[in-house]
């Protein structure tokens, strides 16, 4: 017992008890503190036991010092440490720590981890195998243990978060398929497979008579993602381009990016480089660091309206788009449907244990048949919408033919007869409508003149719908 007490000792409790600096340090590092590189210029500090890390701080450490020191010294030495607490622990003496690699627990290519309490599950497509921590070889951060036991679930009956899903793609197979795969996309803690997409989540009736449809469960699913990594939820519409600080709340350890309702006025262009090279993180009074691609958080948009963005082949690979069914509404929502509200204290362990086995099988699915893409509902009809208007549409439907010349201005001339409060279109603009409806209908585009009459013609291949 003596023994114990001398390893922990920093001081010398003779004469005014005075504290050894080196000690010290010597002490913090045996205690598992050390300084995580982030970079060639940052680092933080972190505290390892066993095969846990945490994030710790100057203040953390004057508080494990203080409770030790009350512990096994003697008061004149707590007055010491109290009096100049600022010269024992600041960052120059900080920096004197160990210095070790920040430590990277994301998933491999092919599996994915799950950390509950009482044990840890990894997904992969051949299944869910469930483990004894006594069998984790690597180091993990304390942040990614989910604060609930886990226990494999009796598969009579499915849980009410999968009956929601399945309610949200009308109980149609290929879309639930699609959503698991979505969802899983988003679990996996990993970029190695070479999709970099933001998920961008629609409602089924966006635009409808020209208003948002809210409610329909969008923002439920990313409080079910937030119940299995570390999120990170930014109201979308305070969102504003260009802002110095707006990923201050990202740290290397956040898994998922969310702008949930992002506004109209947002362009997709704007998350190419958070998609596809890497995030840089302005955190207020401190210095900025970079999180590479392949560890930068996964992002999730939801919105009322089309994510409007340069369009081309570079828009087209960096989303990843998804309608919501409107089967739940302001007037009928999953806590009447279901009789609770989900993620809270009214779920039974069966429900939690029924909802944590379904997200992993998402994983799983995910592994198995990547990102599905699932048919569009109304989001090419509300994409051609935002860059015309339903009058036009309507009017293109009965109006505009494929695979043969059609003179332009005698089209805008019927087209501004059944719509009077169209009369002062531009031709420029018409054409601009033409082409865009050409693009959403899978269509090439192509015009001509002629002793002043100008045509165009959309040559489409038989068979192709647009979809």
């Amino acid at each position: 017992m003596i023994m114990m007490k001398e390893n922990k000792i920093f001081w010398n409790e003779e004469g005014k008890g005075t504290i050894s600096h080196s000690k010290l340090i010597r002490f913090l590092n045996e205690k598992g503190f050390s300084k995580a590189k982030i970079d060639e210029t940052n680092s933080i500090l972190v505290k390892q036991e066993n095969n846990r890390i945490v994030r710790s701080s100057e203040e953390g450490i004057k508080n494990v010092l203080q409770k030790h020191l009350i512990r096994y010294a003697n008061d004149e030495v707590l007055e010491t440490f109290t009096k100049g607490v600022g010269s024992y622990v600041s960052k120059g003496k900080l920096d004197l720590l160990n210095q070790t690699e920040l430590i990277d627990d994301r998933d491999e290519k092919d599996s994915s981890n799950f950390f509950f309490k009482n044990q840890f599950c990894n997904v992969s497509a051949k299944g869910i195998q469930t483990l004894d921590y006594s069998e984790l070889n690597f180091v993990i951060w304390e942040n990614k243990v989910i604060k609930r036991d886990f226990n494999m679930p009796s598969r009579d009956m499915i849980g009410d978060f999968e009956i929601f899903c399945k309610n949200i793609t009308f109980n149609n197979d290929e879309r639930f398929l699609a959503l698991k795969t979505i969802l899983g996309y988003l679990l996996h803690r990993n970029k190695d497979i070479g999709e970099p997409k933001a998920i961008i989540l629609y409602d089924e009736n966006m635009g409808l008579n020209k208003q948002s449809h809210g409610g329909t469960g969008k923002t439920l699913l990313s409080h079910a993602l937030k119940e299995c990594r570390e999120l990170e939820i930014f109201d979308g519409k305070e969102i504003k381009e260009g802002s110095f600080f707006k990923n201050q709340r990202l740290n290397h350890t956040t898994d998922l990016m969310v702008y949930d309702d992002l506004k109209a006025s947002v362009s997709f262009e704007s998350f190419f480089p958070m998609i596809s090279s890497g995030i840089e993180v302005e955190k207020k009074g401190k210095q900025a660091f970079y999180i590479e691609q392949d560890k930068a958080p996964k992002i999730l948009i939801s919105s009322n309206y089309i994510v409007k963005g340069p369009g081309g082949p570079s828009d087209l690979r960096r989303r990843h788009e998804f309608e919501i069914a409107n089967f739940y509404n302001e007037k009928s929502t999953p806590e009447m449907e279901f009789g609770c509200r989900f993620f809270n204290k009214d779920w039974t362990e069966e429900q939690w244990n029924k909802f944590y086995f379904f997200m992993m099988t998402c994983v799983m699915d995910y592994f198995i048949y990547g990102l599905i893409e699932a048919q569009p509902l109304n989001l090419r009809k509300n994409r051609m919408i935002e860059g015309s208007c339903f009058e036009f549409i309507d009017f293109a439907k009965d109006n505009v033919t494929f695979n043969q010349w059609v003179d332009k201005r005698l089209l805008l001339n019927v087209f501004q007869e059944l719509y009077p409060q169209m009369a002062g279109l531009t031709s420029n603009t018409f054409t601009k409508w033409i082409k865009d409806y050409s693009v959403n209908q899978g269509s090439k585009y192509a015009d001509k003149s002629s002793g002043g009459t100008y045509s165009f013609i959309l040559e489409k291949k038989e068979g192709n719908d647009g979809n």
